[in-house]
């Protein structure tokens, strides 16, 4: 067996994954044809000579020219055979720049052949410690795939450690991120690291958040950040197709697959091609078309209405929702299988009453939007207005007071009381004066039932996480793992203002779930011995304890007090 190093992914910042073959493979034609993209493999130098006297279909293109491109020898001779060179490298970022070099110009050739190329001993195993620090994220596979990619992981990689929330927090994001999602509360940097996150792997991401939080927002900055094909993602509104046109809508659909489909249409997830697939508000889809989208995310493939032929997709799935899939998989209106498939990575959007600090921020920026004016302002008694506000729509609302402002008083001595006659004419409630201690003691229990809503979703989102895992196979368990660690850090920042949970108690039982899920993917980290079944089932249980705990603090604040408007609907409280 040759231990290699396979390249495929040829993104920024993407690691090789580890790739053992042996000389019998590269013999193999179906090995060999089940390649659906071209792949380089990287070996030793002094693995060399084994592979070019033990197999006739290796071409050998000798030792590298360090004045010509890695191209130039190995791309146009699939038909000929394996080419093979000894690549005769400085350092590692030649190698890198060079690999996915030979690999984008054999995707815009349409080549898919397998390139092997020997790099020094040293610098081998220097980039097989990345593989094992770093998993590379690894595209979406179609079924067909599947077979050729699971070679490459004959013993499974390291997994993704947890992302602890402090470092998320304070990392720095790039400006154009920061200037598209404004504000300063931790819950905002905490969504741009987040995105920054998701932007670097290649899970499924669910975006939750109540209506008007820049769920699409989320959507499109991950897909800028990626790198993913195509200027935006490819938009397909769950709620506002209806159901028995949503297969058309999402899958396409043949030429008479109904009188009057007189030519064939391409869906929305093949238009999206290998680029970004955003499914807004999945939690409004009907059981038969959640079956539809589980069985093309498993397999990668999809099949038009009315037609005979699967299509391979390959995009990157982003969905978002504002209901609580929790409680309607609970209720058996939303399938927990699904549900596990899009929640490799989760986010949550704020709503503007929980960031009441980032407002100002906010409303400065859409106010320059609506005046057409970088030097539009808006005075600080009215900044005080709007921060006191409770923004049940959001900031879709804030555009609107903002727009109804601009349009009533376009003058430069705007007070408070203009912002007030907006509210009245447009049949807002009318913020008076500060806000009374009632006020302010149901503003935090609001804050208080938010809090024990994201974690209880985080809970959840573990519990599948951890089937996942029980259920993968060796190329599927880094993603499960790595999407574990992303759970965890998650579960880590919330953790963060434990006056937030209502009770002690309450904050201690999660706080000692995720000390217990912690340990737990430290010992997968670091092959302790810790990763067994019995463990997970014992997180199992803890989590659902946890959650029953949780279930029960919200059940507490909310008998006696007039918070049921504030809590979003969606089926229940999880």
């Amino acid at each position: 067996m040759i231990r290699g190093l396979k390249v495929f992914d040829i993104s920024p910042g993407a690691n090789p994954v580890h790739a053992d073959f042996s000389v019998e493979n590269l013999k193999d034609p179906l090995w060999i044809n089940a390649l659906k993209k071209p792949s380089a493999y990287l070996v030793r130098q002094s693995d060399l000579p084994v592979i070019r006297s033990g197999c006739a279909a290796v071409i050998d293109r000798k030792v590298k020219d360090s004045r010509k491109g890695l191209s130039a020898y190995l791309l146009g001779m699939k038909k000929k055979g394996i080419p093979l060179i000894d690549g005769n490298y400085e350092d590692t970022r030649q190698i890198f720049r060079s690999i996915r070099d030979l690999l984008s110009r054999a995707r815009e050739s349409g080549e898919k052949n397998l390139y092997i190329v020997g790099i020094r001993d040293t610098f081998f195993e220097e980039m097989q410690g990345m593989a094992e620090a770093h998993p590379a994220r690894r595209p979406r596979t179609t079924g067909r795939e599947q077979a050729d990619e699971g070679f490459a992981f004959r013993g499974r990689p390291a997994p993704f450690a947890p992302v602890p929330a402090h470092r998320l927090e304070h990392a720095g994001a790039p400006s154009d991120l920061e200037g598209n999602l404004l504000g300063m509360s931790p819950e905002i940097r905490f969504v741009r690291q987040m995105i920054l996150r998701a932007a670097e792997v290649d899970l499924p991401v669910l975006i939750l958040g109540a209506a008007g939080t820049g769920k699409d927002l989320v959507a499109r900055e991950i897909h800028r950040l990626s790198g993913r094909k195509g200027p935006a993602p490819v938009y397909v509104g769950c709620g506002a197709t209806p159901g028995p046109l949503f297969p058309s809508e999402l899958f396409g659909h043949a030429r008479g697959a109904w009188p009057g489909a007189l030519r064939r249409k391409v869906g929305k997830w093949e238009c999206a091609g290998d680029g970004t697939l955003f499914l807004d508000e999945i939690g409004e889809l009907d059981g038969a078309n959640q079956a539809g989208v589980l069985h093309a995310l498993q397999d990668g493939l999809i099949t038009p209405v009315g037609g005979s032929k699967a299509v391979a997709v390959s995009a990157r799935i982003l969905s978002s929702t504002n209901r609580n899939l929790y409680s309607l998989v609970r209720q058996g209106q939303f399938r927990e299988d699904l549900f596990s498939l899009l929640s490799g990575l989760i986010i949550r959007t704020p709503s503007l009453r929980d960031i009441p600090e980032d407002i100002p921020l906010i409303a400065r920026k859409i106010w320059k939007e609506i005046a057409r004016d970088e030097k539009a302002e808006l005075p600080d008694d009215i900044l005080d207005e709007l921060t006191r506000y409770p923004w049940p729509g959001n900031v879709r609302e804030l555009k609107m007071v903002l727009g109804g402002l601009r349009a009533l008083f376009a003058r430069d001595d705007l007070k408070a009381r203009h912002v007030r006659l907006v509210f009245s004419l447009q049949g807002r409630p009318v913020a008076e004066g500060a806000e009374s201690g009632a006020e302010l003691r149901m503003h935090r229990l609001a804050r208080t039932i938010g809090r024990l809503k994201s974690v209880a979703e985080t809970l959840h989102a573990l519990h599948a996480g951890l089937a996942a895992l029980r259920g993968s196979g060796s190329h599927e368990a880094p993603a499960a793992d790595q999407s574990l660690g992303f759970h965890a850090g998650d579960l880590e920042f919330l953790c963060r203002e434990p006056s937030l949970f209502g009770k002690k108690e309450t904050f201690l039982a999660v706080h000692q779930l995720q000390g217990q899920l912690s340990y737990y993917l430290d010992s997968l980290l670091t092959g302790a011995g810790e990763s067994s079944a019995g463990v997970r089932k014992h997180l199992d249980r803890e989590i659902d304890r946890v959650i029953a705990t949780i279930v029960k603090a919200m059940e507490d604040l909310l008998e006696g007090n007039s918070l049921q408007s504030i809590v979003p609907s969606g089926g229940g409280i999880v």
